[in-house]
């Protein structure tokens, strides 16, 4: 059975779509990047972010990112008329770089982010996006982002815009009653998102409406990719009547895609009855001694971080079982600590 990350909220539709939780979703939240003030020739970081080889792309990434008004034209330039898309995805990740500090944050370099999220081509659209997400605490991109959320026709991508307007906003509880508002989208995809993010905010009011989608047969891939949205929705409300059909759905091969994700969802719900972290972590010791959640249970520790979760992180690193020891060590990098031959 395949393994997904748990960022998948916002920039691809599996696990790893969410917003580290997840951002993670999509290229949502990157591995920092080391800065240099060397002086540099824009058109040659252009070109070997392009065609480099990959500690060239790398160089380039982090000096385009770090060299302040050109390097965002240069970038841009990139994400608006190169055809290659790896060397647009690299120069995506290098602008969200450049938008995480502030003293990139003028008038031109927004007027660039806007024109990039207005494009009618949505994966240009969607590099602005993740840029004005990365301007956290950053008023103008939060408007950006709910203008946007309004304006998309694209009814996966304005879904999309509500998670990285929760990204933006560090899930500011204030965005309630804005992302209520999608509860009445004219797309059921819309409403299924958006249910989900409430859900994460602790807004249960579209619980109902969840559990109706679960209940629906998986008569195409349509109806299975909404089954799998209303899973993950379920999972983040948290609410234990979504179990029993949560259940259903994962012992059912006919559900495809929205498999994996309910039998996920039912870890997730389960985790959120446990009210002490001792508990929390002891369950997901457990899970991560499990190859089937070990992925889900590594991410959920680095969230957690702390003595504790870095203790069992550390142990699995030590399995025997090369997937357990993989996701541990990759969560305990996530959270800045030094591994051993790494």
């Amino acid at each position: 059975m395949r393994r997904r990350g748990l960022f998948r909220e916002v920039v691809s539709s599996r696990i790893y779509r969410t917003l580290a939780s997840t951002l993670l979703i999509v290229g949502l939240i990157l591995p920092p990047l080391a800065w240099s003030d060397d002086p540099i020739n824009i058109d040659t970081e252009k070109s070997r972010l392009i065609k480099g080889h990959p500690a060239e792309q790398q160089a380039a990434i982090i000096r385009l990112a770090n060299a302040g008004e050109a390097g965002a034209d240069a970038l841009v330039d990139i994400i608006e008329n190169e055809k290659d898309g790896m060397a647009k995805a690299r120069a995506g990740r290098s602008l969200q770089e450049a938008a995480k500090r502030p003293e990139n944050r003028n008038k031109r370099f927004f007027q660039k982010v806007k024109r990039l999220a207005d494009n009618q081509n949505a994966s240009v659209s969607e590099r602005g996006l993740l840029t004005a997400m990365n301007m956290k605490s950053d008023p103008e991109a939060r408007k950006l982002l709910r203008e946007l959320a309004k304006s998309k026709t694209d009814p996966q991508l304005r879904a999309k815009t509500l998670g990285m307007l929760l990204v933006n906003t560090e899930r500011d509880k204030a965005e309630v009653p804005f992302l209520a508002e999608f509860l009445n989208d004219p797309s059921e995809y819309v409403r299924v998102w958006a249910a989900g993010y409430l859900g994460e905010l602790g807004d249960r009011r579209a619980l109902s409406f969840v559990n109706q989608i679960l209940q629906r047969k998986p008569d195409d891939d349509k109806a299975r990719a909404l089954i799998m949205r209303a899973a993950i929705a379920a999972g983040r409300i948290g609410d234990k009547s979504s179990i029993p059909l949560l259940e259903t759905i994962g012992k059912s091969t006919a559900h495809g895609v929205a498999q994996w994700d309910a039998m996920l969802a039912v870890k997730e719900i389960d985790l959120k009855q446990l009210p002490a972290t001792s508990a929390r972590n002891d369950y997901l010791r457990d899970a991560l001694n499990q190859p089937t959640y070990c992925r889900w249970a590594a991410l959920k520790l680095a969230e957690t971080k702390g003595e504790a979760a870095e203790r069992i992180l550390r142990d699995g690193a030590k399995s025997k079982d090369s997937q357990i020891s993989v996701e541990s060590t990759r969560a305990l990098m996530s959270m800045g600590v030094q591994v051993p031959g790494h």
